[in-house]
């Protein structure tokens, strides 16, 4: 069994990683039965499928400028007034039922947050309505869903987290954008960080 390997350059991040996240010196231990990497991720993808609830969502479906129509659909639960919302942009095939998608909006749920599903075009149910189709580099239409959103909770902090494919979409938001993208924080989980190199 092994600890974690942190892989980045030192600073302030690292820093802060090292004190503040004891995980990262923890020794991992795999379930005895289940000691091989891709068989932990299809049987937690299996398990998540049957375990957990279904999500009720309200649709909100947004036309965009050029014609195509992507769809907002929102986590109904109990928050605060004011509470902020989190923005969920699923991976390439992914919807707002993906089972890795109901994981994130029930921790959001438990942290009171109102929450958000970003679906793609031609996803989750939704017709394609204009020859273009969605690309990580593309993020036109994050930026019209950020507005959208924005428009639908004014005045509240705007989180956002892009899980694979969405996070390649959030993170060339964020490069484009920088200290003017519209968002309090944002989180990529499970994105290439160099997708030239990795294919």
């Amino acid at each position: 069994m092994q600890r974690p390997r942190l892989v980045g350059g030192a600073g302030v991040f690292r820093e802060c990683l090292e004190r503040d996240v004891p995980l990262v010196r923890e020794r991992y231990w795999p379930t005895p039965w289940c000691v091989e990497a891709r068989l932990q991720t299809v049987l937690a993808s299996v398990l998540r499928t049957w375990l957990l609830p279904r999500e009720r969502y309200h649709r909100q479906v947004l036309m965009l400028a050029d014609g195509g129509q992507v769809a907002l659909d929102w986590m109904e639960t109990e928050c605060a007034e004011g509470a902020p919302v989190l923005l969920v942009l699923p991976g390439l095939t992914g919807a707002s039922q993906a089972e890795y998608v109901r994981c994130v909006c029930g921790a959001a749920r438990a942290l009171r947050l109102r929450c958000v599903v970003f679906n793609n075009r031609g996803l989750g149910g939704l017709p394609l309505t204009s020859p273009r189709l969605y690309c990580a580099a593309s993020h036109d239409d994050l930026a019209e869903v950020i507005h959208a959103v924005r428009e639908a909770a004014p005045g509240v902090p705007l989180l956002a987290v892009g899980v694979s494919l969405g996070g390649l979409i959030l993170g060339n938001y964020l490069a484009a954008h920088g200290a003017h993208a519209e968002l309090h924080a944002a989180l990529i989980i499970s994105s290439p960080l160099n997708v030239p190199k990795g294919t």
